[in-house]
């Protein structure tokens, strides 16, 4: 859904959410019962870029996580959530979370 808009910033996934509102009342309940985490990918790296998308999916119970991975702990063990990208010399972001940094796939 991401890439369907040229809206920039915040307002594009304000625009997402009224074009797909099935979707994100499903996030929030299922966010209900079960932790959503988000983290930013190369498709959808600008999610990275505005603080305010945070408090925007908050209201839909997911955690966005402005990183390129985060660790959590699951049944007694830690273990790395990473998107994958960012080792990936095609689609790594070297300027992670500048919205102006070099584009994916321009290396």
């Amino acid at each position: 859904m991401w890439e369907f808009t040229n809206i920039e910033g915040p307002q594009k996934l304000n625009a997402l959410m009224q074009q797909f509102p099935n979707i994100f009342a499903a996030f929030r309940e299922v966010g209900e019962k079960v932790k959503i985490t988000m983290l930013p990918g190369n498709h959808d790296y600008e999610i990275a870029c505005y603080p305010e998308f945070v408090q925007i999916l908050k209201a839909y119970n997911i955690n966005l996580e402005q990183t390129p991975s985060t660790s959590r702990e699951i049944a007694g063990k830690r273990i790395w959530i990473e998107h994958g990208n960012q080792y990936d010399a095609y689609n790594h972001m070297p300027d992670f979370g500048n919205p102006y940094a070099e584009p994916v796939g321009y290396l």
